[in-house]
């Protein structure tokens, strides 16, 4: 990609996130929750998709400088949702899912992380490891053979 794609593929996530996040300051609105959509592709990333993992690694990044603020703020890095959105609509993403490295989540189950996320909010949080990040879709334990068990980014997470 040229320079210009990576910085228009940024763009949305970057400016959307910092006028949201000046606005609550602006209007000095004490928001109870902040929940950040992001990706696990910001921590493991996807050949040839450097743009969408910058700008989910932003999305990271953004929630620990809010709480670092004093600020509500959370970002939930989403893995596979098998039943509604983007997989479900690509028969050949679905044929690619490896399951036994990654857990794919329902929209059930993503709707308990949202309500987990706003919970993390609140002082104190539930697990002050995960205040600002919560990561969702890799599945515990690893395979010995997976490749995320080599991978540095990850090696807190799997």
């Amino acid at each position: 990609m040229t320079v210009e794609q990576y910085h228009a593929a940024l763009e949305c996530k970057l400016r959307g996130t910092c006028n949201l996040h000046h606005i609550s300051i602006e209007v000095a609105s004490n928001l109870v929750f902040f929940t950040l959509l992001s990706s696990i592709g910001g921590i493991y990333g996807n050949p040839g998709q450097g743009d969408y993992a910058a700008g989910n690694a932003f999305l990271d990044a953004f929630a620990s400088y809010r709480q670092s603020l004093g600020l509500a703020a959370c970002s939930v890095d989403l893995g596979v949702v098998e039943d509604v959105g983007y997989m479900m609509e690509y028969d050949d993403l679905q044929s690619r899912y490896d399951s036994t490295i990654w857990h794919g989540i329902d929209e059930r189950l993503l709707r308990k992380i949202f309500a987990f996320s706003i919970q993390q909010q609140h002082t104190p949080p539930i697990d002050i490891q995960s205040a600002s990040q919560i990561i969702t879709g890799i599945r515990l334990p690893q395979p010995e053979d997976s490749p995320l068990l080599r991978d540095a980014n990850l090696q807190a997470c799997v």
